[in-house]
Parts: C-alpha cells; sequence; structure tokens
C-alpha cells in the first residue's frame, strides 16, 4: 500500500469496529492503520490493537480550558438579547489541527487517509488509488456522504480531501480544522472512493459550538468558521445570535455559495423569532443572491405548503425543479430527488389539476417508493393508475350460484377495469381447485388476479378496497391482499386479490397444484408472509358462503387427509409451519 489510514479517537468503541471491518481488504494486504487515542475511557484503544492497528494514546495532550474571563469576552462579542451563553468557565477544548499533524507523523507512508472513526468506506479500489498516488498526485478529493435519512437515502453530500501528503500540506484551526498548503489534485469517482458517515445517536456536538465560538473571537476575518458558528447557534436555539453572525459573515464576501446560504439561514432565524413575513423576504434575497442552487426556493414551497397555499407553493417547487444539481456541502440531496414533486402532487390536486398532481406523485415515489404517505395517498390515483383485475372463480357444479355471482360482480366490485373468468373443473375427471385456477390464470390479462368462491357473496366495494390496501402496502403494488372472510380475520388468505408480480417467486403458480382441495391457501399465505408481501383488507368484505353442506364440500373432504400430509411436508421445507392449523 502507498498510504496509510491515520485515526484519532476518544471513546470511539462503537464505532471503530465497524470503520475497521470497511477496511478488510488493505489489511489484507499489509495496509497499515494509525489510531492516536486522546484520552478514551472506554477501552477503544484496546479494540484498535486487537484489530491490527498502531495504536499511541497521548490523553489530554491535545486540550485546553476556556478561563472565566475569556468566557465573558466570547459572550459579550457573540450573545444577543439575553439568549443562552456559547461558552462558559471550565469549558475543555480540543485542537483538533494539532492532534491530527501529530497523528499523521505516526504513519510510515507520507500519504495518509484520515476519516473519522464514524466513518466507513463503502468503495475502496486499492489498486487504482495507488495508482493515482504513483502518478504524483498528492492529494484525493473524493464523495463523502455526510447524512442520511431514516431509510438510509443519502441527503446531504459533498466533496471530501482527507487524503493527502503530509509533506505538502498541514491543519489549521481549533475546531472545523482545514488542510493548508499546496498539492496536486485528483478526484476519484465513486467507483472508486467513496466514503460515508454513520453518526451513532447517542453523539453530540457540544464542544463544536465552543470551539467555533473560540476560533471566531480570535479570527474574526475567518468567513468559512463564522458561516458554521452562525449555523450551530440557529442549530442550538439561538436565532438571534446567529442571525448577527450570519450579518457578519456577508460582510466578509467569501464564498460566494455560502453566503447566499447564510442569508437562507437568516430566513431560518426569522421564522425561529416568528417572523415569517421577514423570513419569506430572506429566502427570496437568497434565491436571487445564488439562483444555482434549490435550497431558497424549498424553503419558500416548504413554508407556502405549511400555510397551505397551494399556488404559492407549486410555484415556487416548479422553480426549483428547473435548476441542476450541484456540488455543494451543504445541499439537501432530497431537494433534487423526491421533495419539489411531493409538494407539487399536493398543490395541484388542491388547485384542481389531478392529472399533474397524479403525475408528479407518480416522480416522487419513483425516487422514494417506501415512503408511507405516498403509499397512503395512492387511493387518491387508483383510478388514474386504472390497474385491470382478473377476477377468477373456479367453477364445480353450483352452475346457477356462479352465473349469479357473475352478473352481479360489475356493479358491485366497485371497480370497472376487470375481466371475469370461470375456469371449470368435472365431477368425471376433477382435477382441484388448484389446477383449475391455474388455467383461469394462465388465459387472464390483468395485472392482478382476484380469487373468488362460487359460492360467495362480495359485499360492496370489495375489490376497490383490496386495491388501496394493495397500493398502501405495497411500494410496487406485488403483493398477496386477504379478504375478510369474517373468519380467518386475516390469518389465512382463503380468498383473495394477488399482484402476478409473485408468480416468479411461488414456482409459477398461486395455488400449489400438488394439492387438491385443502391446504393450498395456507401455504400461499405463509409464503407470502415469509417473503413480507402479505396484508390484510380488513374493509374488503365477502360473506365465504362456508355454511353450505353440498357435494362440493364433501367432495373436499374426501381429499383432506391427503392434503394435510402434503401441507405439513411443504411447510417444514418452505419454513410456514406456523400456518399448520
Amino acid at each position: 500500500m502507498k498510504f496509510s489510514i491515520v485515526l484519532i479517537c476518544r471513546n470511539e468503541a462503537k464505532t471503530i469496529p465497524r470503520a475497521i471491518a470497511g477496511l478488510k481488504e488493505f489489511r489484507q494486504r499489509g495496509g497499515e492503520i494509525v489510531l492516536l487515542d486522546t484520552g478514551s475511557t472506554d477501552n477503544s484503544a484496546d479494540i484498535a490493537r486487537l484489530l491490527g492497528c498502531v495504536v499511541e494514546e497521548v490523553g489530554d495532550r491535545f486540550k485546553f480550558t476556556i478561563d472565566a474571563e475569556l468566557a465573558q469576552q466570547i459572550n459579550e462579542c457573540f450573545v444577543v438579547e439575553g439568549e443562552a451563553p456559547v461558552v462558559k468557565e471550565g469549558d475543555k477544548l480540543f485542537d483538533y489541527s494539532k492532534a491530527r499533524n501529530y497523528a499523521a507523523t505516526l504513519a510510515k507512508n507520507n500519504m495518509v487517509a484520515m476519516p473519522d472513526c464514524d466513518e466507513v468506506f463503502t468503495r475502496f479500489d486499492l489498486d487504482k488509488i495507488n495508482a493515482a498516488i504513483d502518478a504524483g498526485n498528492e492529494q484525493l478529493e473524493y464523495d463523502f456522504v455526510f447524512a442520511h435519512d431514516e431509510h438510509g437515502n443519502e441527503i446531504i453530500k459533498f466533496l471530501h480531501c482527507k487524503f493527502y501528503d503530509r509533506t505538502k500540506m498541514h491543519w489549521n484551526g481549533i475546531v472545523h480544522e482545514v488542510l493548508a498548503g499546496s498539492a496536486k489534485r485528483l478526484y476519484l469517482t465513486p467507483d472508486i472512493c467513496k466514503l460515508e458517515h454513520w453518526q451513532l445517536p447517542s453523539d453530540h456536538r457540544c464542544s463544536y459550538l465552543t470551539g467555533l465560538a473560540l476560533d471566531c473571537f480570535q479570527n474574526p476575518q475567518n468567513d468559512r468558521n463564522s458561516h458554521y458558528f452562525g449555523r450551530e447557534m440557529l442549530g442550538t436555539g439561538r436565532p438571534k445570535s446567529a442571525y448577527k453572525e450570519f450579518e457578519h459573515h456577508k460582510t466578509l464576501n467569501g464564498w460566494h455559495a455560502e453566503t447566499a446560504q447564510s442569508v437562507i439561514f437568516q430566513g431560518d432565524c426569522l421564522l425561529a423569532m416568528q417572523q415569517p413575513a421577514n423570513a419569506v423576504q430572506k429566502w427570496q434575497e437568497a434565491a436571487v443572491l445564488d439562483p444555482s442552487r434549490r435550497e431558497a426556493w424549498m424553503r419558500l414551497a416548504t413554508h407556502y405548503w405549511r400555510q397551505n397555499e397551494p399556488q404559492r407553493a407549486a410555484c415556487h417547487a416548479a422553480a426549483a425543479l428547473v435548476i441542476p444539481h450541484v456540488n455543494f456541502y451543504a445541499n439537501n440531496a432530497n431537494h433534487y430527488r423526491h421533495e419539489p414533486h411531493e409538494i407539487l402532487y399536493w398543490a395541484m390536486w388542491w388547485m384542481g389539476d389531478k392529472q399533474g398532481s397524479f403525475e408528479h406523485w407518480t416522480k416522487a415515489r419513483e425516487y422514494f417508493p417506501q415512503n408511507q404517505k405516498y403509499m397512503d395517498d395512492s387511493v387518491y390515483y387508483l383510478d388514474m393508475i386504472n390497474p385491470m383485475v382478473s377476477i377468477i372463480i373456479p367453477t364445480l357444479g353450483r352452475d346457477e350460484q356462479t352465473k349469479n355471482l357473475v352478473d352481479i360482480l360489475p356493479d358491485i366490485c366497485g371497480w370497472k377495469n376487470i375481466e371475469i373468468l370461470t375456469p371449470m373443473d368435472h365431477f368425471e375427471c376433477r382435477q382441484g381447485c388448484p389446477k383449475t385456477l391455474k388455467s383461469g390464470v394462465h388465459a387472464s390479462k390483468g395485472e392482478f388476479v382476484c380469487f373468488l368462491g362460487s359460492d360467495c357473496t362480495p359485499k360492496p366495494d370489495f375489490l376497490r378496497k383490496a386495491l388501496e390496501c394493495m397500493y398502501r402496502k405495497f411500494p410496487k403494488a406485488d403483493g398477496l391482499v386477504s379478504l375478510n372472510e369474517g373468519r380467518w380475520y386475516g390469518n389465512i388468505a382463503t380468498h383473495w386479490l394477488a399482484s402476478k408480480q409473485l408468480l416468479p417467486a411461488l414456482d409459477g403458480e398461486f395455488f400449489h397444484t400438488g394439492y387438491m382441495h385443502n391446504g393450498c391457501d395456507n401455504e400461499l399465505t405463509g409464503r407470502c408472509q415469509l417473503m413480507g408481501k402479505y396484508a390484510w383488507a380488513e374493509e374488503a368484505v365477502i360473506d365465504p358462503g362456508w355454511n353450505n353442506e353440498d357435494e362440493i364440500h364433501r367432495i373436499g373432504q374426501t381429499s383432506r387427509e391427503k392434503d394435510r400430509a402434503l401441507l405439513k411436508q411443504r411447510a417444514e421445507m418452505l419454513g410456514f409451519t406456523h400456518l399448520l392449523v
């Protein structure tokens, strides 16, 4: 390996194993991992040694304490109108730059990569990285995912460059340290190198605010730290103090995009101070100042959505959509994915444009199919989706009952786009319900199959209710929905609506054709439950007609023991023994 990994830690026992696990190949190929422990009390150093790291422990070497006089000076400089102090006597600070510079000296290689312990390389092509170093590159830049949402989707991503030649560059700044120096830089594409941050929920940033306050007090012309300091005060409930610091940041004429972001944050401060009209003016100012990002437009769209003003919300969300993505560390990735479409589908619905609303709802679901709100809202778009349902009624005798059921279904099922098939079994050469159903499925044209018994009596709108459940529960509408027959209460799907997308996972048949009559619904239910593709539509009600003691029921009893034996065998083989009833 042409480089070393260098880590700094304090009480990182929970994160070190995950970080090192992401470096398995690097370690196998002789890569060096150096860890500087700065006073851990949770056995971090010992864990790192067990995982193969070169460890040095330095205790409190890089810490210092703020005294009463300095704390008073800082608070008088920054805190507005009685808001909480930003520092207090006795606050301890850690000098990250000195620690990083010292840790780099412990490595064998001049090229060092310095991820934090709660970050993981999810892509790390060692051969291509070595080749980039051999080509004379002295600083490597790569994609860094700073934040994920609750589903693991990336929401904040920007470029990172903590991979450098220690002889060419060094760290500056007590907190929010930055690399200084001149080096030949190369961007590594995400297929070569990608780093992701996974902060533990228990982690906190109490010393970050203190460090920024000290940095800004000692270096008032540092525009980057001024912006971060204002952001941190806003995030910790000091909107008046934050607003003042953002005003200062604007006067420094630093990075244009970051200045515009300060104006956006000023709008957030004003909103926190119960001044929504002034907040809107600030977001509008930011949109004019930097039209290359969606952030300000989405602030405005979201504000009007919360104010229940669909026309204004739609205008600003639509404006955001025409802005392409640019690399900026504060970009919210969801602003470039589902969120503008989410606001637009809500707004257009209330503006009366149902088709436009449907189109944006579809887009939002494409970006975020697991979003429960989108799945719940599918009921409003069901008629636009308009899936075809094949209602299949396997028939053995009961010709009059079947005819009556077929006659009433178009008027009672609550859904127009249907076809009704009644594949026939015969007493003389009986093949059984599963095979009869399979012949009907083979002949059907619908995206969904609804299985009904010829002796059942559906209640009004049962099929629409089942479809609504399908789209609410399954992002891809690829599940099995049990109808409510008043007996099993969703534990077994005796009558159901199913997507044909399930067939490949079910060996091409909804009911296994080894059964004659009994047990096939148990197996279908169990297998779909194991796949996470099963739901009960309580509102989709039918009367199953099980009280009929006719010849068909008696015939079903003749195969009961054989079917039960097959069910037990297949349940043990496929793992649904909980449905052996």
